[in-house]
Order: C-alpha cells, then sequence, then structure tokens
C-alpha cells in the first residue's frame, strides 16, 4: 500500500521509526532536499500491507554523502545585549565558489521553524564576518538563534545558540521617611527581572548596583531600610536582575 523511507546520520536506522522519515507514500522515487553540505545520509525502506498497520520485515537500504556545493556557515555569540535587543553574528567559513547573502533566525523556541528572521542581505565570501541588530524582544526572554547563508546553490545553516535578553530597570521607586532612623522604600519591578536590587549610599546616588551598600535582593515591591542615623540623607538605586542569566 505504501513505502516509508528513514533517514539517519552516523549509520542506518534501526527500524521505521527510528531517525527522520524522509518519505511516506504510495510513489517509487523522490527528492530528499534541505540537507546538510558534505554529509553522510542513510536511508532504509519499508513496505506496509495493503490492509494498514503491518510492515514488512525486511528493508531495502542505501546511502549517498552531499556533495561541497552549500555553503558553511557559523554562528557566533551575541553582543550589546539590552532589555530590547542585542547584536548577532556569524561567519561565512567557506562560500563553496560563490558569493553568499545571509541572515539570522531566531525565536522563543529552540529548533526550527524559528518565529522570526532578518532579512537576506549581503554579499559575501570565505571568511567575511556578518551581523544584524534585531530589537523589540521581550525582556527576561531567552532567545535561540542561528546564522544562515546561501548561494547559487541553496542554503546553510550554523549552529543555534542563545541569549536572554536583559531585565527592565524597576520604575516609580519612591524613598519616604517613616522615623527617625528609618525610611520605607517602595517600586515596580521591572519587566523580565526575577529580583529588584537596592543599594544605598550618603553623598550621591549610586552609579551602578556595586556602587554603594547593598540592602536588598529579592521578588517583593517593598522595603523598610532601618537603623539609619538621624538627620543624614540617603541616596537609593534599583536595577532589575534576572537571576538564571546573572
Amino acid at each position: 500500500d505504501g513505502t516509508r523511507v528513514q533517514r539517519k546520520t552516523g549509520g542506518y536506522p534501526v527500524d521505521g521509526n527510528d531517525g527522520t522519515t524522509a518519505y511516506e507514500g504510495s510513489g517509487s522515487s523522490f527528492i530528499d532536499t534541505d540537507l546538510d553540505a558534505d554529509t553522510a545520509y542513510y536511508y532504509r525502506a519499508w513496505s506496509q500491507a495493503e490492509s494498514g498497520g503491518q510492515w514488512s520485515d525486511g528493508y531495502a537500504e542505501d546511502f549517498a554523502a552531499t556533495d561541497g556545493v552549500l555553503p558553511v556557515v557559523d554562528t557566533e555569540p551575541a553582543t550589546d545585549v539590552t532589555s530590547a535587543g542585542a547584536t548577532l553574528h556569524g561567519t561565512i567559513v567557506d562560500d563553496r565558489g560563490s558569493a553568499c547573502q545571509y541572515r539570522f533566525v531566531y525565536g522563543v523556541v529552540s529548533g526550527p521553524p524559528y518565529d522570526f528572521a532578518t532579512s537576506w542581505a549581503g554579499s559575501l565570501i570565505s571568511d567575511d564576518p556578518f551581523q544584524a541588530t534585531v530589537d523589540s524582544l521581550s525582556p527576561g526572554t531567552e532567545y535561540y538563534y542561528r546564522a544562515e547563508a546561501r548561494n547559487d546553490s541553496g542554503d546553510a545553516s550554523g549552529p543555534e545558540l542563545s541569549f536572554i535578553i536583559l531585565p527592565d530597570a524597576p520604575s516609580e521607586l519612591s524613598a519616604t521617611p517613616t522615623g527617625e532612623d528609618a525610611i520605607t522604600l517602595s517600586w515596580t519591578p521591572g519587566a523580565g527581572s526575577t529580583e529588584t536590587v537596592l543599594v544605598r549610599k550618603t553623598g550621591d546616588y549610586p552609579t551602578g548596583p556595586t556602587d554603594g551598600e547593598e540592602i536588598y535582593r529579592d521578588s517583593g515591591t517593598l522595603y523598610a531600610d532601618t537603623g539609619l542615623l538621624p538627620g543624614v540623607t540617603y541616596y537609593y538605586g534599583a536595577w532589575g536582575y534576572h537571576a538564571d542569566s546573572d
């Protein structure tokens, strides 16, 4: 009634569910596409009885290796990660003899199909680096991405990497004296943050989360700073923190 062809790299599929189903139907030929360059693929084929549900005990098998016509591209670590975007990087390792365009695909779930893609651009050759900036991303979210290249023979992909967008800063920070030695602070946590870090300083505002004394690191929205000196002015800074990515 039909034939199922399973595909695998590194060795033959052991049964009709091992590897990737490259074809299932009643035909007698097909073209297997979107493969990796310079890679050996192993195929086995099983037939199904007309009544359905019963597969042959035996199988046919053969293997073939793709040639080196597709470009080889590498994905590199993201830089300039902010609370809204990042710069993605890649390199054309081998153009396979014709100029390449490039793009990046990315999304919040690992593996294709990816949710987003930059536009195809450039005319690059071997060893040329490339980059693209992606924005309007969600704070505190991990994004998976890979570089892609295409030449006259087709498209190729680099390995998948990931980055985590920085959390937004807290907002509406308010410091209110509540006694001779106490100040109560309240705030709205930044989007994508798992914790808010409060830093206290005298003389001027903290310039960063390590400039001054850290007095609070948690997921709340209210903190009473006590044991202070009467008549002293205290300056506070608040930062959003994503614990999983530090």
